[in-house]
């Protein structure tokens, strides 16, 4: 795979890729699920915290189903 800007990717460096995005949306998505259930987080998260952190995992998610898409 290439990206747009010319770097090259292997097929074990796109797939290693792929499941640390994975990871990381993981741990958004627990957070975000979490944090009504939680008074430590829910005092922090607003709505808009909540909002970006729902479009920054679809977007990580995207991505990472691109990379794993070959």
């Amino acid at each position: 795979m290439q990206w747009p800007w010319g770097t090259v990717l292997s097929d074990d460096q796109r797939k290693e890729t792929a499941h640390v995005l994975l990871s990381v949306c993981q741990v958004i998505l627990v957070a975000l699920l979490a944090s009504p259930f939680v008074p430590e987080v829910a005092d922090k998260l607003g709505f808009w915290e909540r909002l970006y952190g729902a479009i920054l995992d679809l977007a990580l998610y995207l991505v990472a189903m691109r990379l794993l898409r070959k």
